[in-house]
């Protein structure tokens, strides 16, 4: 069943679709314009898989950036403004404090809004991101991509299918026609804009900590990106996930849930390494803020209160590193 599509107005006079699903602690999703429309989504082979499974365990929050999906369709031209548009949910949806989670495009304007408003942000996740747009846009396959596009938008949209799910595959079309309906071919048109945009000195303020996921196999995200991440975040780690996005989701997603909503680390599976390669664990205990944890307040459908989820249920969890280290053949 979709959620119900709802609107908030930026401080700047623009109009934002969001949604909000489930109940629990919760999760700001900051997607991928390219991907996003807070009603298509939820029938989308790969993505209402997503979502259905945060929505299952935490309160999902969804939203539309300007100039995608159902929000105005009005593109941005500098990063400041999709954070007016992560601001404008927020105040709607009355969180005081929330986990963040961003997806490729969305998030340098998220790291800008972590590093603003870190008192809000308990736990943050970047699934294939990167801090700097030009570390996307300048590589050989986006520039052919943004090539395409100006000759044929249709070949363009499929060809963002084939990335995603394989040459070949029968998905390819269906995403190709989801993502024709997320942006116009005009999006495009903010290359040039929007490879100044640069969060990389705000990440150094972010405080919340911090996951960062990347995709092996994913050439258009370099893995020198990830790392530069896990580096300018002060209290981030790096998890490498094997498989395309479409074929290996459940393990991104349940690393994902197990550090917002702050499992403990012995729980989690253990990470599959590359050849050559163990992993160091540490665990730092680390004492609670406050003697007691005050207890959620219960969620009232259409009331604009602001509410609160403990970032731990039984004080601040451990804090956990994982160092990757070369050993000897064998």
């Amino acid at each position: 069943m979709e959620p119900e599509v709802r609107y908030c107005t930026t401080t700047d006079g623009v109009r934002i679709a969001y949604t909000v699903t489930g109940e629990g602690p919760p999760v700001l999703y900051c997607v991928d314009p390219l991907i996003s429309h807070v009603q298509l989504e939820w029938s989308h082979p790969v993505g209402s898989r997503i979502f259905r499974e945060f929505a299952r365990s935490n309160t999902l929050i969804r939203f539309d950036f300007r100039g995608c999906g159902l929000s105005d369709r009005m593109l941005p031209r500098v990063m400041e403004e999709q954070v007016l548009d992560i601001e404008a949910v927020v105040r709607r949806t009355g969180f005081d404090q929330f986990a963040l989670l961003t997806l490729q495009l969305a998030t340098p304007p998220a790291i800008a809004f972590a590093a603003s408003h870190p008192e809000q942000v308990s736990r943050m996740v970047i699934w294939n991101g990167y801090s700097r747009m030009s570390e996307l846009l300048g590589t050989q396959q986006v520039q052919a991509l943004l090539a395409a596009a100006k000759l044929d938008w249709l070949v363009a949209t499929e060809a963002i299918g084939a990335v995603a799910f394989g040459a070949g595959q029968d998905p390819n079309k269906v995403h190709g026609e989801y993502v024709r309906q997320c942006i116009g071919p005009e999006y495009f048109e903010l290359a040039d804009i929007a490879t100044t945009w640069d969060a990389s000195e705000l990440a150094r303020s972010v405080t919340a900590p911090t996951l960062v996921i990347r995709e092996r196999t994913l050439q258009f995200v370099l893995l020198d990106s990830a790392k530069d991440l896990v580096a300018r975040i002060p209290n981030a780690h790096l998890l490498i996930v094997e498989g395309k996005w479409p074929e290996n989701t459940d393990t991104a997603v349940q690393r994902t849930l197990d550090f917002i909503n702050d499992r403990v680390a012995e729980s989690l599976p253990p990470p599959e390494l590359p050849s050559g390669m163990t992993a160091i664990l540490f665990v730092l205990s680390k004492a609670s803020s406050s003697a007691t944890a005050s207890s959620p307040s219960s969620r009232v459908r259409g009331k604009r209160s602001r509410r609160r989820w403990p970032a731990g249920r039984r004080g601040h969890p451990p804090e956990c590193r994982c160092i990757w280290a070369s050993t000897p053949a064998t």
